[in-house]
């Protein structure tokens, strides 16, 4: 890709996520998620689902920012799968 063309597609992606309420509510979330554990008002737990300690932060609701479920990233991907493959099933 050159850096002309570059420059463009990088610009349409800023200009959507500027203009995204969806995304700027998960970016919200992931800076207060990330300013409450280097504060020390959040605390990083085990996997929710297996033993791991390597865990990242997962928000079921993006509203509700320092509700957050500890996963590791095996587990955290197979919630995603689960939740966009078969949206009836509760992933919890």
């Amino acid at each position: 890709m050159t850096n002309r063309r570059r420059e463009r597609v990088n610009a349409r992606r800023r200009e959507r996520y500027h203009t995204d309420p969806v995304y700027y509510a998960k970016k919200l979330a992931r800076q207060r998620v990330r300013r409450a554990v280097r504060c020390g008002k959040l605390l990083r737990t085990p996997c929710e689902w297996c033993p791991s300690t390597d865990v990242v932060g997962h928000h079921d609701d993006h509203d509700k920012p320092l509700v957050v479920r500890w996963l590791c990233k095996p587990c955290h991907e197979e919630l995603h799968y689960y939740a966009r493959h078969y949206p009836a099933c509760p992933t919890s």
